[in-house]
């Protein structure tokens, strides 16, 4: 928990929006592409992907 809170929010951000944009927009299923297991790992090795490039 440490990690996470020591994240550059704007990290964060890009890492969010990026993910939203990658997310088709369609009304009716948004909530399951949301939940969509490939679509939340991709968002949480987004995530990874950032804090690997300041060193553990």
């Amino acid at each position: 928990l440490k990690k996470c809170a020591a994240v550059n929010s704007e990290e964060i951000r890009h890492c969010v929006d990026e993910y939203i944009q990658n997310v088709p927009v369609n009304p009716t299923s948004a909530l399951w592409l949301l939940l969509d297991p490939d679509n939340l790992l991709a968002a949480v090795r987004c995530q990874i992907k950032k804090d690997t490039t300041k060193g553990r």
